[in-house]
């Protein structure tokens, strides 16, 4: 939060005017500043820079926890290493509220970044969580299709598509998650009316949250010709009036997997496979890493980890 600028009338002509502050930087950041007044500067901080809703809101809250264990009242300088460690053990294990690894790793993240700020501003000898204890966890890779199993799915579908007993709900939803990476929710929650294909030569739809706290997670994708032309075959077919796809989520997820089974793959043929399978191929595909965080709908902080494992499966790890 800046200061305001002095005005010229508010010192005698003969005194010199005060030297404003930087831009976006907090005033009055010493060795001796309150851990909580440092906290709110910090967030203020945040919020002048326009971080993401989710971002602001993980990091508020992971350095609250902080402010739960330590005095607001406790002077940067007197903070350590030692003392963070405490915190960690004490929220991991004796606070009483459940904290997993994926959890306890965002909150050593919002810890760093936090004193990554502060240690500069305030001039403290060092940064006191640059050595605070991290897990190591090392979550196994995610499965994904590769372009020859894809080909072999497409195939199948076509034939589901064409069979005795045509049904083009596999082909439809196969061919919607591979270009799109949607969610299981939001593909169960899509509506026609956000689905435009008006336009032959730009066909998108949008990905629409009811709640608030989820619209950081709208967006608009792209869609492809070759899906226009199968969706438009599905309408004619199913004619749903509202919920593009009206049926339940089991229902769904065994359609997609009829796909993996007509097409004799081991693998599993899942929402989750296919949201992966998506981002590898648009990483592949030159995608630039923004552009792909926001195809996802992940915060900034979601994405540490999921660009670094989709990383990780492009280079066959």
């Amino acid at each position: 939060m800046s200061p305001e600028q002095p005005s010229l009338f508010d010192n005698p002509p003969s005194a010199p005017t005060p030297a404003s502050a930087p831009p976006n930087r907090p005033p009055h950041l010493d060795p001796s500043t309150p851990l909580g007044a440092a906290v709110e500067l910090w967030l203020d901080h945040l919020r002048q820079k326009d971080t993401s809703f989710h971002t602001l809101t993980a990091f508020k809250c992971d350095v609250n926890i902080l402010l739960e264990h330590l005095d607001p009242a406790t002077p940067l300088n007197t903070i350590t290493t030692a003392s963070l460690n405490r915190f960690l053990d004490w929220m991991r294990n004796e606070r009483g509220k459940p904290c997993s690894d994926k959890t306890y790793g965002r909150r050593v993240t919002s810890l760093k970044a936090f004193f990554r700020w502060a240690t500069p501003l305030a001039q403290l000898r060092a940064d006191p969580s640059e050595a605070v204890l991290q897990l190591s966890v090392r979550s196994p890779l995610p499965e994904i299709l590769t372009d020859d199993e894809v080909e072999k799915c497409l195939a199948a579908g076509e034939i589901l598509r064409h069979s005795e007993k045509p049904d083009i709900r596999p082909l439809t939803l196969f061919t919607l998650l591979l270009d799109t990476g949607m969610k299981k929710v939001e593909v169960a929650n899509l509506k026609r009316e956000h689905i435009d294909i008006s336009n032959p030569a730009d066909p998108f739809l949008f990905v629409r949250y009811p709640e608030k706290k989820d619209w950081p997670k709208e967006r608009r994708l792209k869609l492809t010709p070759q899906w226009v032309e199968i969706y438009r075959d599905y309408l004619a077919d199913h004619a749903p009036k509202e919920i593009v796809f009206p049926w339940s989520v089991r229902k769904l997820e065994m359609s997609l997997g009829e796909v993996g089974t007509r097409a004799g793959l081991e693998k599993s043929v899942s929402f989750d496979a296919m949201r992966w399978t998506c981002a590898v191929r648009d990483h592949k595909s030159g995608m630039e890493a923004e552009a792909l965080r926001r195809k996802l709908g992940l915060s900034p902080i979601q994405w540490r980890e999921t660009g670094e494992r989709i990383r990780k499966l492009v280079e066959g790890e």
